[in-house]
């Protein structure tokens, strides 16, 4: 009877130790669960990666190469940095593809210019300008002004700008000395601020700067308000007494195709009876290879030959 007790007892404890076994791994499974369920997402990340022996091998992200942003002459982009700005590479990077973006986006700009107007002529090449949309700078002799009046009126009701191209075009008289200058585009600046109500300030000499106007009567000149313009495309429409409209077309296509800002030179003068027809196939070509029209007071940096 008592070794029977004895056998008993022990298979009891057997069974209690089990027993407690397992329910000790319950209660530490239901911990670990309720740790997981329970606890915010940051807790469960930090506890998954305290050990610092635990790590992911990480690729390194290739960057390729940058395109380069190159330029126009005409066009000038500016440094990759603004003035107080870290050298942060993302912002860098940002900068040049704006950059590249900006300049895949310039525009090719055509300035069409008339100089030694009015005349007769004048008419047919602002119905020309008003067909086709396109506006014009003309640069006018003011002593002519006096007789077509109307014809400076006109351009300007139509949207275009008068400049100031002397009163007598004279070019002993005009080039004697820097004072004559001074005193015939004076007169000029008089007589055309009578027809068209305000004063003109775009000027071009007679024949353009070189060999005609010294740096310090440029200077002299811009000190008095008058923004000078010379051009970078010429029409020659002056080389014959009456050049053939095909050539003159020829003249300027040649003499735009490297350019992002032309700035062409026309005469409306006396006599330039090819000029209309020359003028409209001018413009046709030039919208087909991407131009837009603007008049010179929209040019930010003037032409002027002797400036360089």
């Amino acid at each position: 009877m008592i070794r029977e007790l004895s056998t008993l007892k022990r298979t009891i404890g057997r069974t209690a130790g089990f027993f407690s076994i397992v329910f000790l791994i319950a209660f530490i499974a239901f911990l670990i669960v309720d740790i997981v369920l329970l606890s915010p997402p940051e807790l469960v990340q930090s506890k998954l990666t305290t050990n610092p022996s635990l790590t992911l091998p990480i690729k390194p992200i290739e960057i390729p190469d940058q395109p380069d942003p190159s330029t126009d002459s005409a066009i000038v982009l500016g440094p990759d940095l603004e003035p107080g700005e870290t050298g942060n590479n993302n912002q860098v990077q940002e900068k040049k593809f704006a950059e590249a973006d900006k300049n895949k986006q310039v525009q090719k700009v055509a300035y069409l210019t008339f100089d030694d107007g009015p005349s007769d002529i004048t008419p047919y090449v602002l119905d020309i300008l008003r067909e086709q949309q396109v506006p014009a700078t003309f640069f006018v002799i003011a002593s002519l002004a006096q007789n077509y009046p109307d014809y400076i009126r006109r351009a300007v009701a139509d949207g275009h700008r008068i400049g100031n191209h002397t009163y007598s075009h004279k070019y002993r008289l005009i080039y004697s000395s820097p004072q004559a200058f001074i005193d015939d585009i004076s007169h000029a600046e008089a007589t055309l601020q009578t027809i068209i109500g305000y004063r003109p300030t775009l000027l071009r000499a007679p024949g353009g700067t070189v060999g005609n106007l010294s740096k310090t009567l440029a200077s002299e000149l811009r000190s008095m308000g008058f923004i000078l313009h010379d051009w970078n495309v010429d029409s020659k429409d002056t080389m014959a007494a009456l050049m053939p409209a095909e050539k003159i077309r020829e003249n300027v296509v040649e003499q735009t195709k490297s350019k992002h800002v032309a700035v062409i030179l026309f005469h409306d003068g006396p006599g330039k009876t090819t000029l209309p027809e020359a003028l409209r196939s001018v413009i046709t070509e030039l919208k087909q290879e991407g131009y837009q029209f603007k008049t010179l007071d929209h040019l930010y940096q003037p032409i002027v030959a002797i400036d360089r």
